[in-house]
C-alpha cells in the first residue's frame, strides 16, 4: 500500500534499460478503491463487470488475522494504528506536548489543502477549498478522532478512482518522434529500501532508517545536495511522513521556503492505494523525461513535478533564487508504502547528470534495514540493542505469569464512532530484560490517561504489564500504589470499564517491593 509500487517499478525500468533491445516501455498504475468500497457497501461484492474475484472483496480493506502474532492478538496493524505510534514517539523525541503537536499537524495539512485546492484533478478539491487549521485540528462532528493524535482530516483518503502512467524510451527514439528537447526532464538517480515488515520489530518509532537512507542515497547517486533541490514532494498519507523526511533533510515543514508537496497530500488531493507518487511524477499531459543522453521517459499526462520544473525553465517562472541557480532546476519525490515500511526516492532535473554518467545501475541501498540501537524518547530513556532476529521481542506467548515493571515506548488509542476512547495500544519495554512488548490498555483509567493534551509525558513513563486472565493479550494497567497492613506495597487496577461502572472492588493483581515504589506512577 502507499505510493511506492509504481514509482519503484519505473525506477527499475529506467535503471535496467542498458543492453535491452526494446525501444519503449510503459509503466501504469491505477486504483479503483472508490468503486470497490461503494459496491461493497451496497451489494457486499465487487462492482459489476469486474474480473471474477478469487477472494472475499472485504479482505482487501480489512485487517488480516490469518497468522497469530503480537499485532493480531492485540488487534493492531492497520495504517490508522501504526502511523500514530510514530507520530507520538517523534513528538516526544522533540519534547513537544500533544496539544502543540496537533496544532503543528493542523497547520501542516492546512498548507497542503491550499495546494490541493488549486489542483483541478484533486479528488477532494471542494473539501480542500474549505479547510483551514481550525477545521483540521479541532475534533468534533465531521472530524472525529480516529486514532490518537489524528482526527479524520489528518488521515489519508484512499477511496478514489485514479490512474497514471509513463512511457520509457531512448533519447534517439524521442528525437525520432520529434519531441522538443525543451520538454525533456532528466531522472538523475534514485534509491529504495524497506523496514522490517512487522512494526514491533522496528529499531525505534521516532525515525525511519529506510526513509533516511533512501533520501541520502538518492541525493548521493544523483550528485545533488538538499540545497540543490528546488521542488519536493514528500509523501503524506499522515502528517508524520513529511515531518520525518523534512526533519532528516533539515528543511522546515511549516511555511517552507520551497514546496514540499506538489499535489496536496493524500487527504486533500486523494491518495491511490499504490499509485500516489506516480501522479506526482507523471500525470495529466504529454511529458518527456530523460536520463543523461541514454534514456528518456515519455507519458501521456502532465505531471505536477514535470510541469513545475518546466515552468522554472522559463524566465517568467523564475524568482530571484531560481535565477541564481543558473537555469538548472531539480525535484525530489519521496514515495512511502505500507506502514512506514517501503521507501523510494527519485531525483529529477531540467539538465542531465553533472558527471556525464547514465542513470545508475541497480539500487544503491540494501534491501532491508538491519539491527541498530533502540532508544525510548522522553523522560526515563533507556537504551537497548535491536537484535534483528526477534530475540528482543515478546512474541505471541506474551509476558508470562506475574506483573512486570515496564516503560512506555510509544502508544495510540483508537476511538469509537461516538468519539470516545475505545481501545488503547501500548508498545513498551520490560525493565528486567529490555524486551519489547505489545499490549492493550488494561483499564479505563489508563485508557483515558493516554489521550490527555497536557500533563506528564506518557512516553518514557514507567508502569506494569501482565497477561489477561484466560487469554493471550498483554495488558498495560493504570495503577495505584497502596500500603497494606504488613507494610508491603501492592498494585491495584480495575479489571474493566464495566466493573468500574458497576462499582466493584478494585483487584490486587500483583505486588512490588518497596524499592520499586518511586518508579511507579498513579494515573
Amino acid at each position: 500500500m502507499g505510493g511506492i509500487r509504481r514509482l519503484g517499478c519505473w525506477m527499475g525500468r529506467v535503471g535496467g534499460w542498458r543492453g535491452e533491445r526494446s525501444s519503449v516501455a510503459v509503466v501504469v498504475g491505477g486504483e479503483a478503491l472508490g468503486s470497490l468500497t461503494s459496491a461493497i457497501a451496497k451489494t457486499g461484492t465487487y462492482p459489476p463487470h469486474w474480473t471474477p474475484p478469487t477472494s472475499d472483496p472485504r479482505s482487501i480493506l480489512a485487517f488480516q488475522k490469518g497468522v497469530e502474532n503480537p499485532g493480531t492478538i492485540h488487534n493492531i496493524g492497520l495504517p490508522i494504528h501504526i502511523y500514530p505510534l510514530f507520530e507520538n514517539a517523534f513528538r516526544a523525541y522533540r519534547h513537544q506536548s500533544p496539544a502543540a503537536n496537533r496544532a503543528e499537524s493542523a497547520r501542516l495539512y492546512a498548507q497542503f489543502a491550499k495546494v490541493a485546492a488549486e489542483n483541478e484533478y484533486a479528488w477532494n478539491k471542494t473539501q480542500a477549498e474549505k479547510l483551514d487549521e481550525e477545521s483540521i485540528g479541532v475534533v468534533g462532528r465531521g472530524n472525529r478522532m480516529i486514532c490518537w493524535p489524528y482526527p479524520l482530516l489528518m488521515n489519508a483518503f484512499n477511496n478514489v478512482n485514479m490512474a497514471a502512467s509513463c512511457i520509457v524510451t531512448s533519447v534517439e527514439f524521442a528525437r525520432e518522434l520529434g519531441i522538443s528537447e525543451e520538454k525533456w526532464i532528466y531522472p538523475l538517480g534514485g534509491a529504495g529500501m524497506r523496514e522490517r515488515e512487522d512494526f514491533w520489530e522496528r529499531p525505534n518509532f521516532y525515525s525511519s532508517e529506510a526513509l533516511e537512507t533512501s533520501l541520502d542515497a538518492a541525493l548521493d547517486v544523483s550528485g545533488l545536495k538538499t540545497d540543490d533541490i528546488n521542488l519536493f514532494d514528500l509523501y503524506s498519507c499522515f502528517p508524520i511522513v513529511p515531518k520525518m523526511a523534512a526533519h532528516h533533510l533539515k528543511i522546515p515543514f511549516l511555511d517552507p521556503p520551497k514546496p514540499i508537496t506538489l499535489l496536496g497530500g493524500l487527504t486533500s488531493f486523494g491518495g491511490a492505494g499504490n499509485n500516489y507518487s506516480l501522479h506526482v511524477c507523471f500525470h495529466h499531459s504529454f511529458v518527456l523525461l530523460t536520463s543523461s543522453l541514454q534514456r528518456t521517459i515519455v507519458q501521456p499526462g502532465l505531471s505536477k513535478m514535470v510541469r513545475q520544473l518546466r515552468a522554472k525553465r522559463s524566465p517568467a517562472g523564475q524568482g530571484e533564487d531560481d535565477k541564481r541557480d543558473g537555469g538548472v532546476f531539480n525535484g525530489l519525490v519521496l514515495a512511502n508504502g505500507g506502514v512506514l515500511t517501503y521507501q523510494h526516492v527519485v531525483c529529477l532535473s531540467t539538465q542531465p547528470r553533472r558527471d556525464g554518467k547514465q542513470y545508475q545501475e541497480g539500487n544503491p541501498c540494501p534491501d532491508v534495514v538491519r539491527g541498530s540501537t533502540v532508544r525510548v524518547a522522553g523522560e526515563g530513556s533507556m537504551g537497548w540493542s535491536a537484535a534483528g532476529d526477534g530475540s528482543d521481542i515478546v512474541g505471541s506467548e506474551g509476558v508470562g505469569s506475574g506483573v512486570w515493571e515496564a516503560v512506555i515506548e510509544t502508544y495510540t488509542v483508537q476511538f469509537s464512532r461516538r468519539n470516545e476512547p475505545e481501545i488503547g495500544f501500548v508498545i513498551g519495554r520490560l525493565k528486567k530484560n529490555g524486551k519489547r512488548f505489545v499490549a492493550n490498555a488494561g483499564d479505563e483509567k489508563t485508557l483515558r490517561s493516554l489521550v490527555k493534551d497536557d500533563g506528564e509525558e506518557v512516553i518514557g513513563r514507567s508502569g506494569w504489564v501482565w497477561m489477561e486472565e484466560n487469554g493471550k493479550r498483554n495488558l498495560f494497567g493504570g495503577w495505584t500504589i497502596w500500603l497494606n497492613d504488613s507494610g508491603g506495597f501492592g498494585v491495584i487496577v480495575w479489571r474493566s470499564a464495566r466493573e468500574l461502572k458497576l462499582g466493584r472492588k478494585i483487584i490486587v493483581v500483583g505486588a512490588v517491593k518497596a524499592r520499586s515504589m518511586m518508579s511507579c506512577v498513579d494515573f
